[in-house]
Parts: structure tokens; C-alpha cells; sequence
């Protein structure tokens, strides 16, 4: 009996979860361009070359230490530039569609230059 409340209670608080995501994200694809930029963005590019930069820095010489130096911090910057950049444009997406589902003109997109290049 205690297993079935278990299930039934983390049913529901799936159920719940999905559901209010489902409500405050217009569309699952926004969902998961949202985790890309935040996520993999990082994990891919900036934590991995940072790590890299940090630990594995001091042994290497010469020309070689210059050489992975430059490659790091080039991911780091790629890493950067793809968190924002995705994130700016989700929102701006975001933003847009919220304002077709409501008729709105008065878009939070339209603080982005985005805006202007989807007509």
C-alpha cells in the first residue's frame, strides 16, 4: 500500500511538472533549445576547456603550450557566444510566439533586432 501512495504521489508530481511547463512554455521545441543553450553549451565547449586551460596548462612548453592556450580560450569564447546567442534568441522567439497566441504587437522581441528580420 505504502509503494502504490509512492507511485501515485510522484505521478502526480510528474504530472504537475509537465503540466506547468507545458503552460508556461509555448512550445516544447522552446524547451529544449532553452537546455541546449544552457546546458550544452557549456558542457561541451566552456567547462571542458577550461578544465583544460587549468590543469593541463603547466606541463605542456613552448610552442605547443601557446598553441592549446589559444584553442582554449577560443572554446571558452565559442561557449560564451553560443549560451548568449541562444538565449537571446529563445527569448526573443518566446516572445513572439506568446504574442501571436495573444494578439499583442507590443513584443518584448522587439527589443531584439530578430524581430525585424523575421518578416
Amino acid at each position: 500500500v505504502r509503494a502504490v501512495l509512492w507511485w501515485m504521489f510522484w505521478s502526480a508530481l510528474e504530472l504537475l511538472t509537465a503540466g506547468t511547463i507545458a503552460i508556461v512554455m509555448p512550445s516544447f521545441d522552446n524547451v529544449v533549445a532553452l537546455a541546449a543553450a544552457l546546458i550544452s553549451s557549456q558542457a561541451n565547449y566552456t567547462w571542458p576547456a577550461g578544465f583544460d586551460l587549468y590543469v593541463f596548462d603547466e606541463p605542456r612548453a613552448g610552442h605547443r603550450r601557446r598553441w592549446w592556450r589559444v584553442c582554449d580560450i577560443f572554446l571558452i569564447i565559442f561557449g560564451a557566444f553560443l549560451l548568449v546567442g541562444g538565449l537571446v534568441s529563445n527569448i526573443a522567439d518566446m516572445a513572439g510566439k506568446l504574442d501571436d497566441r495573444t494578439g499583442n504587437n507590443s513584443s518584448i522581441a522587439r527589443l531584439f533586432i530578430l524581430d525585424d528580420l523575421r518578416k
